[in-house]
């Protein structure tokens, strides 16, 4: 796996910060963050994929006019789909390299579950909720793959 490099990961973590601000979310230790996205493998790709999507939502978040409004739908539900992709691969890998006896954990399909049910939100009449929650459960995956958190359910 390639590592994010340093302007890209910088990059990334700055779109982060302005989606932890925007929304008033709790905000993980940045440096922290810019090191685990320099770092090669899944979870590096994880934590792009999940800051990205928290910048997809500021971006629908924002107001705007309604033919704009496909344009943001589209952003988000493209970064929702590569969230769902690199957790799922990051779920294997983690199955792959279990101990043996251990049952799986569940965390990760339960975070697939709400994530499949805040991005459903997004195209119904409680848009703010769906918001909301893809931005909360973003920088908790971020949180999660950083600090070792619990997964925000």
């Amino acid at each position: 796996m390639v590592a994010l490099k340093s302007a890209r990961a910088a990059a990334v973590v700055q779109l982060g910060q302005v989606g932890a601000e925007h929304f008033g979310l709790h905000q993980p230790d940045w440096s922290s963050v810019h090191i685990a996205l320099e770092r090669p493998g899944l979870r590096s790709r994880v934590l792009a994929a999940a800051l990205r999507l928290l910048s997809a939502t500021v971006g629908l978040d924002n107001e705007g006019s309604i033919g704009d409004l496909d344009v943001r739908l589209r952003k988000t539900f493209l970064a929702e789909g590569r969230v769902v992709r690199w957790v799922r691969w990051y779920a294997f890998a983690l199955l792959r390299h279990g101990r043996q006896g251990v049952p799986p954990n569940t965390g990760l399909h339960r975070y697939l579950v709400r994530l499949d049910h805040y991005g459903f939100l997004l195209i119904t009449d409680r848009r703010p909720e769906g918001v909301a929650g893809l931005a909360r459960l973003s920088l908790g995956l971020v949180h999660h793959l950083v600090n070792g958190t619990n997964l925000p359910a």
